[in-house]
């Protein structure tokens, strides 16, 4: 993901690598009490509410990562760096 950041948005390694680092630590941290939550919910009407919650986060897994790297960059400030096309759905 550093190498992603670097060769598309332009940033230098020093950025990226702590971005990216960030970004699968925060995502990961906020997946355990979201999952968590929704899985027990999920458990009380179906007895497989938790494998299908496991399914489920494997699934979206990359997507949401991307995701709040894209965010994680947007707040370090390098957003000029966006393609334009992209900057101007953003704001």
């Amino acid at each position: 993901m550093p190498t992603l950041f670097e060769q598309n948005l332009h940033l230098n390694m020093q950025v990226a690598g702590p971005i990216s680092t960030a970004t699968i630590a925060l995502s990961s941290f906020i997946g355990v009490f979201v999952g968590g939550a929704i899985s027990d919910r999920w458990v009380r009407t179906n007895v497989k509410g938790r494998v299908y919650t496991s399914a489920m986060g494997t699934r979206y897994d990359g997507s949401c990562t991307s995701f709040l790297g894209l965010w994680l960059v947007l707040l370090v400030g390098d957003w000029w760096r966006l393609p334009l096309w992209l900057r101007s759905r953003l704001l």
